[in-house]
């Protein structure tokens, strides 16, 4: 009997040990599975909302990566509607959203992420993607995003955001998106449809940055724009020793573009000049129509407000 009462505990010792043997191997097996999964390995997360995918750097504080797909473009959209921006016009758009903390040199053609969500839908699009991470300094000079030419990809960067540069992007998203034609390169029609986008993107960021002063200044947040503090707004921001003039962070200097503060500041006083010629609603509902294709060809467009399409800065 004591005999056979041994050979019980041996038997119960020897199935604890495989039983602590086969849950360390399952553990050690999925810890596996886990470190190879492509979530794991990437340098980002992939949120997808409303039809959009969101890709969030992560290095990016956890409370914007949470609030960033509740937050663009629903609130650049609602400021836009405001002034009479049609919701649909941006209900799908864009259709992917970068979002960094400082850079996009991690945005990498081998990232098991990008490769599983992004490559099926779009091999020239994410070489693209991969290219463009490598530029010095992606951003437009004057705002925290970038647009691709086709407004399918916004990049923007969280530590330099501002409802600025999210007004600024989806407009040019917005207009990329619904140009009704693209007119022949290197066309004088061209290079005044590239002026407009830039100019009405720096026309409605402006005007919001300048209606969130007052609004601020005022303690209304329903503060609507207004020309005068638009003059006010544009006086400070490009002034010479103003901080687009001034560049502390190189924006300018390290940008792939070849603008000029200079540039930006002839659109703006174009826009600004038009407001006091035209009115202020004028100008405004003529750089709507533009975001949303209402017009035949740029030509017309510019006719439409006393432009010549030849003739712009």
């Amino acid at each position: 009997m004591d005999n056979i009462g041994e050979l019980g505990r041996y038997e119960r010792r020897e199935v604890r040990k495989l039983l602590v043997l086969g849950v360390f191997a399952l553990v050690l097996f999925l810890g596996l599975v886990w470190l190879r999964l492509p979530a794991t390995q990437s340098r980002w997360t992939h949120v997808e909302r409303e039809g959009r995918k969101y890709y969030l750097q992560k290095a990016l504080p956890a409370s914007l990566a949470r609030a960033l797909p509740a937050a663009f473009p629903s609130r650049a959209g609602a400021w836009l509607e405001s002034l009479g921006l049609g919701k649909d016009s941006y209900k799908d758009l864009p259709p992917t959203i970068i979002a960094s903390w400082g850079s996009y040199a991690s945005l990498g053609a081998d990232d098991p992420l990008l490769v599983k969500t992004l490559l099926p839908e779009a091999a020239t699009g994410f070489r693209a993607l991969a290219n463009l991470s490598q530029s010095l300094r992606l951003n437009e000079p004057v705002v925290s995003t970038y647009v691709t030419p086709d407004g399918d990809y916004l990049f923007i960067d969280l530590r330099q955001d501002s409802l600025f540069s999210q007004v600024h992007a989806l407009a040019h998203v917005l207009a990329r998106s619904h140009r009704p034609s693209a007119p022949a390169p290197a066309s004088d029609e061209t290079r005044a449809w590239s002026l407009l986008d830039e100019g009405t993107a720096l026309f409605l960021g402006d005007l919001a940055a300048s209606a969130n002063v007052a609004a601020s200044a005022s303690a209304n947040v329903a503060a609507s724009p207004d020309l005068e503090a638009y003059a006010a707004y544009l006086a400070t921001r490009y002034a010479p020793e103003g901080p687009l003039f001034a560049d502390p962070e190189g924006a300018f200097l390290f940008s792939d573009g070849d603008t000029s503060p200079e540039d930006y500041k002839a659109l703006a006083e174009l826009f600004l000049g038009l407001c006091r010629s035209r009115g202020l609603r004028a100008v405004e509902a003529w750089a709507l129509d533009f975001l949303q294709g209402r017009y035949a060809d740029i030509e017309g467009h510019c006719a439409s407000l006393g432009l010549d399409y030849r003739n712009l800065p």
